[in-house]
């Protein structure tokens, strides 16, 4: 068999058709897994799409490159006419929904740095209709997905109080189980443990605090500006009515930009009071998460990191998300609390011991970040001061500031 029947032949397993003679540099290639293999795998001096030569080798050639990313694909997606069945009156011939390459590879970030390598690799895979692979079973990132949005309709619309219950087996088909209830929360405190998202914050860090208030109020304590008593404890992303926690900020910015932005009319200025951790306290830092590996990442666990790690992204913009002030926010903070309530009472970190609060992204000023305490009123104390009721101090009040609020 010639070489040009041979190639077509090794073309047509890898789901793709392009021309002899072309190679591609890795300074044409964004995505860093990609540009790895394109470097490591040079054989030609000249690149045919940036035109750059040398005299040494600087390019592989595309077959390589384009054979390599067939089979990282081939992790996640398959052929329709392997995963589908033939449906004549279909505008596609098949069962079922098709993507185009440009479809497949939307959802990654920028792959190709020169738009001429980009549309070779298009039309070399453009006659190709791909499927999602093994289409019919639930991949597990699915399985989260699904998981949490069950989660989700239940504790908003369904059962609210009794919902840790209900955890029935149900048939949902061949693939990843779902896991319901409590054991979707277990399972989320098990990646927060994996991806290391427990976090340390250090003794003597400071953390920002905001109060609006009428002009002629000059709140100066930490029974003023700390958390609020039971009693006065009004609903959160959180916390629901009555259970205090400490909310903050990393920087005074976003503590102002997050409160003020529901001020009464009334409030025409803002303490900003500044907090010192008196002790080191872990929390669940929802703001550093790793970041997904790309689908060319030659690594075995690629496929898993992707499923998790997409899930852990998507979370994090549920829990981080800005929620309208239009009557319905008690419902709509009702699964960030019951989040925040399992990794309060029922989660252990590694070493077996509770952590004391979580960190998410503000939604006000995007970049910064968020913190709330599981601490009372009670663990907020004046600076040098005590706690009553035996209650060790969990943070000092150690300086305000007064803003004028337009």
């Amino acid at each position: 068999m010639g070489f040009l029947k041979n190639r077509q032949l090794e073309q047509d397993e890898a789901w793709y058709s392009a021309p002899l003679g072309y190679a591609v540099c890795p300074e044409c290639v964004a995505d860093a897994a990609l540009r790895d293999f394109v470097a490591a795998n040079v054989d030609s001096t000249e690149c045919s799409f940036c035109e750059r030569s040398s005299e040494s080798q600087i390019a592989a050639d595309t077959d390589t490159v384009l054979t390599y990313m067939s089979d990282c694909l081939k992790r996640e997606w398959s052929r329709a006419i392997d995963e589908y069945l033939h449906d004549a009156e279909s505008s596609t011939g098949y069962a079922g929904t098709c993507y185009g390459i440009e479809e497949v590879l939307e959802g990654e970030a920028l792959i190709f740095a020169n738009e001429d390598a980009e549309r070779f690799v298009y039309e070399a895979f453009g006659e190709t209709q791909w499927a999602p692979r093994d289409f019919a079973a639930v991949n597990p990132g699915e399985a989260l997905r699904f998981g949490w949005a069950d989660l989700v309709q239940t504790v908003k619309h369904d059962q609210r109080f009794f919902f840790l219950l209900n955890e029935e087996q149900r048939d949902e088909g061949p693939g990843v189980p779902i896991r319901h209830g409590r054991a979707m929360l277990e399972q989320l405190g098990e990646l927060i443990q994996r991806y290391g998202l427990v976090r340390e914050l250090g003794k003597g860090a400071l953390i920002y605090r905001c109060r609006p208030h009428k002009a002629q109020e000059r709140p100066q304590t930490a029974e003023e500006l700390g958390a609020p008593p039971p009693e006065k404890a009004s609903q959160s992303r959180m916390s629901p009515a009555g259970i205090a926690m400490l909310y903050a900020a990393d920087e005074a910015s976003t503590a102002l930009a997050e409160t003020i932005a529901y001020r009464r009319a009334d409030q025409t200025s803002a303490t900003v009071a500044t907090f010192e951790l008196r002790t080191a306290c872990r929390i669940a830092d929802l703001t550093q998460l790793p970041p997904v590996p790309s689908i060319f990442d030659p690594a075995e666990e690629t496929t898993e990191l992707r499923h998790e790690l997409g899930f852990l992204h998507g979370f994090r913009r549920d829990v981080s998300g800005p929620v309208d002030h239009d009557g319905r926010e008690h419902i709509d903070y009702v699964p960030t609390q019951v989040v925040a309530e399992y990794l309060r009472v029922a989660f252990r970190d590694e070493d077996g011991e509770s952590i004391k609060g979580v960190a998410w992204e503000s939604s006000k000023l995007p970049g910064t970040r968020n913190v709330v305490l599981f601490a009372d009123a009670r663990a907020c104390v004046d600076a040098g001061g005590r706690a009553d009721d035996f209650v060790e101090p969990l943070v000092e009040l150690v300086g305000i500031e007064l803003q004028e609020l337009d």
